[in-house]
């Protein structure tokens, strides 16, 4: 029996009493206020949730995910990472290059097999980041600021004789990553970097072009 017991407010229990009504203080009163505030707040706040991890499910699933190829030496010659991702009924994408040796030893660590023994700055080569085919260490630094998934090593001629060669490290994506919109874009990659950035890379010039006349 009794007032029914609301939590709207501290004045609101019987007979306005002033005192704080709580439905374990007031056990024989229907917490009128509890019936009415949660229902109202998960009516509120489970559209959201619903919202929300649609959102990030839907993003997870539109955003591709580069994987990283070795090349196979076994094919007895230097290879390009167009090659290489082509082996695997995939594109080399040039939106995944590393910017730092970092990105490079985070991209090669998430592999289920790292194929470095190490990770290193290294010299400078067109072709980097690539494995030697000697220390079986990767090297990362590249002199090239120009498309590199065309690029094939230079293995030296001494060590091709004994069938070992330079391994380019590839990153390859689905052919449909690559494709654009009707707004010319294409979609964003998961490169596999981690925080670290990717560095970007432009077309060689065309050395057949004319040359535009002096002013």
């Amino acid at each position: 029996g009794g007032p029914p017991c609301s939590l709207l407010s501290p004045s609101s229990g019987p007979s306005g009493s002033g005192r704080p009504c709580s439905c374990s203080t007031d056990p024989g009163r229907a917490c009128r206020g509890a019936r009415m505030a949660q229902p109202s707040a998960v009516r509120f706040v489970l559209p959201l949730l619903l919202a929300f991890s649609s959102c990030t499910l839907a993003l997870a699933a539109t955003t591709p995910k580069a994987e990283w190829h070795i090349s196979n030496s076994g094919a007895w010659e230097d290879e390009s990472c167009d090659t290489v991702c082509k082996n695997y009924d995939q594109r080399c994408t040039e939106t995944c290059w590393p910017a730092t040796v970092q990105g490079l030893k985070v991209a090669m660590e998430a592999e289920s097999t790292n194929p470095c023994s190490s990770v290193e700055t290294g010299p400078a080569a067109a072709w980097h980041p690539a494995k030697d085919p000697e220390t079986t260490v990767c090297y990362w630094q590249t002199d090239s600021s120009y498309l590199r998934c065309p690029e094939k090593p230079a293995t030296l001629a001494t060590q091709a004789a004994i069938g070992k060669f330079l391994r380019r490290l590839c990153p390859c994506v689905p052919a449909s990553a690559l494709v654009a919109d009707d707004r010319g874009r294409t979609p964003a990659v998961d490169c596999g970097l981690g925080t670290n950035n990717a560095l970007p890379t432009s077309p060689r010039p065309d050395a057949s072009a004319t040359p535009a006349p002096t002013p």
